[in-house]
């Protein structure tokens, strides 16, 4: 709402890859505060252009989408998970180089994809979950 109220008011905005910017935050705590924010998430992306809520509704069904495969077409369904583990981490470790970052991400790269489709299947289902949505202690 904060990004939507300020393109309002005729800024513009840049996603900045630069060292000098580089914000660290802290992790959410707890599985319960997890799933109110990315619902909160969900709920603000729900106004932004029909392509995009496409993508990333794709995104979501990802993992349950190459789970399936996998189990029609095991060789199929294994190639297209490890292209995208391949291809995502290609990006990650140029988008870590020109940040200076020195973390390992291989190493988390599998536990990653597992929690991220997890994740993203739970939440698929949670968001239509006739549940208020909690910022600060308020509910919408």
């Amino acid at each position: 709402e904060l990004f939507k109220q300020t393109l309002k008011k005729g800024w513009d905005y840049k996603n900045l890859a630069d060292p000098d910017v580089l914000a660290c935050t802290k992790p959410i705590k707890g599985f319960g505060k997890l799933i109110l924010q990315r619902k909160r998430w969900m709920n603000g992306a729900m106004d932004i252009p029909l392509y995009l809520i496409a993508i990333l509704t794709l995104q979501a069904m990802f993992f349950s989408f190459i789970i399936l495969t996998m189990v029609i077409f095991p060789m199929v369904g294994l190639f297209i998970w490890l292209a995208k583990i391949v291809a995502q981490n290609i990006f990650n470790y140029i988008l870590l180089k020109k940040l200076k970052q020195k973390k390992a991400i291989l190493i988390y790269c599998i536990p990653y994809e597992i929690y991220c489709g997890l994740l993203s299947t739970i939440m698929f289902f949670y968001y239509w979950f006739p549940d208020k949505v909690v910022w600060k202690g308020r509910k919408y």
